[in-house]
């Protein structure tokens, strides 16, 4: 492949590579690891999610809690800075309608809760304590069939 690249000229297959992007930080080694979390905030995003149905046309406000865990290691960036790698996962809260019509948000005791099964897998009842407890890591393929990438996540 040349250097140059002439303008208006119609690409062809040999004309570029194809490359593999360079891994920074590889997850496997990690997955069993316990570590202990470091800090658990509230956070909110914007979800198609909608009453527990995906629409696309619309989104809503969504409030949750993110579990955020000590730096399980470190990576170099390009200019040669440190940066330390956590993991951070996502755990929803439900939204309820009180008596006065107000909305509160709510840790669901649901079976199905994701927050409410690490709470009980930490040994505590509420979110907040569950700061400097042990978390397992364990490995999420991504969603999406074409992505070969693995992603760290709390065992739950």
């Amino acid at each position: 492949m040349s250097d140059k690249i002439s303008i208006g000229k119609e690409v062809e297959k040999e004309d570029l590579d194809v490359v593999e992007p360079k891994q920074i930080f590889d997850p496997r080694p990690f997955e069993g690891k316990r570590v202990k979390v470091e800090r658990v905030e509230f956070t909110e995003y914007e979800t198609h999610y909608i009453n527990g149905v995906w629409d696309e046309s619309k989104t809503a406000v969504q409030k949750g809690i993110l579990v955020i865990t000590e730096p399980i290691s470190q990576v170099s960036g390009a200019n040669g800075a440190k940066t330390d790698i956590r993991v951070k996962q996502r755990f929803n809260l439900q939204k309820r309608i009180n008596d006065k019509n107000e909305t509160t948000w709510v840790v669901s005791k649901n079976t199905k809760s994701k927050l409410w099964k690490l709470c009980r897998k930490c040994g505590v009842e509420y979110p907040s304590e569950l700061k400097g407890k042990l978390v397992v890591l364990t490995l999420e393929p991504s969603n999406d069939v074409n992505d070969d990438r693995m992603y760290l996540r709390i065992s739950v």
